[in-house]
């Protein structure tokens, strides 16, 4: 079986930018037509496997590492990494997760103290009954610990014990 498809570059930037320049050519390149035919098809965790990460939203965002789609999935919000924050090394991978319910949360929820795990472990989020200090008191954790007490992160707990 034979084809018109050339080989016209190999990584996403190269057929992005083919694109842009040169439609009718990036059509032609079989590379592209890779890309296409798995994006379309499967899922965007098994897209970004299989196609070695370094997705591409725009020319200005877009991911320079091949890992960024895993860095990213616990949410880039203010995160840093040896280059920078973690949105502008991983941008695309970073807009696709904060977009997520779970990272839209964290951005405006999260832990005031290092032990809220600790805390909630202890105590609940809800604040049953503490002894600490002079008499018993009901403490709310809820707002001091949201990241730790959001339903995502309860589940984990829940699981894990």
């Amino acid at each position: 079986m034979s084809s018109g498809a050339g080989d016209k570059g190999y990584k996403k930037i190269e057929c992005f930018r083919l694109a842009k320049t040169d439609p009718e050519k990036a059509r032609m390149n079989s590379q592209a037509y890779v890309y296409f035919a798995m994006e379309s098809a499967m899922t965007k965790r098994n897209y970004e496997k299989y196609s070695k990460g370094s997705s591409i939203m725009s020319e200005e965002c877009r991911d320079k590492y091949s890992n960024c789609f895993t860095l990213a999935k616990n949410c880039c919000h203010d995160k840093k990494t040896s280059s920078g924050l973690m949105s502008e090394s991983c941008c695309a991978s970073c807009t696709f997760h904060d977009s997520s319910k779970v990272c839209k949360r964290r951005a405006t929820c999260s832990d005031k103290y290092g032990n809220c795990v600790a805390l909630t472990s202890a105590r609940g989020c809800s604040g049953r009954s503490s002894t600490w200090g002079s008499g018993a008191s009901r403490i709310d954790l809820s707002k001091d610990c949201c990241e730790t007490c959001s339903p995502s992160s309860l589940s984990r707990l829940v699981t894990a014990a």
